[in-house]
């Protein structure tokens, strides 16, 4: 991050990130910054960041999944009856 140009632009002394971990792969970055003190965040913040960011991927792979359910079945009722949707 040391060349990064927000970095230097913002003046940020200190960044923690984690990944957004799925079984594809991540899906996004959590991401956090002190622009007051170096050294900011010590190895029990990453630690909380890094489950914290697994418990969201978790919520945000639940939320796609269900999205796409719910599209599969809006589409599959157009073409069959409400009862065979729901089997």
């Amino acid at each position: 991050f040391n060349d990064a140009i927000s970095i230097k632009e913002l003046g940020l002394r200190s960044v923690i990130c984690a990944p957004l971990p799925s079984e594809d792969g991540p899906i996004g970055v959590l991401y956090a910054d002190n622009r007051a003190r170096l050294g900011a965040f010590e190895e029990e913040d990453l630690s909380f960041l890094e489950n914290f960011a697994g418990q969201a991927a978790a919520v945000l792979s639940r939320a796609r999944l269900q999205a796409d359910r719910d599209r599969v079945r809006g589409l599959f009722s157009r073409y069959v009856a409400e009862s065979v949707v729901e089997q």
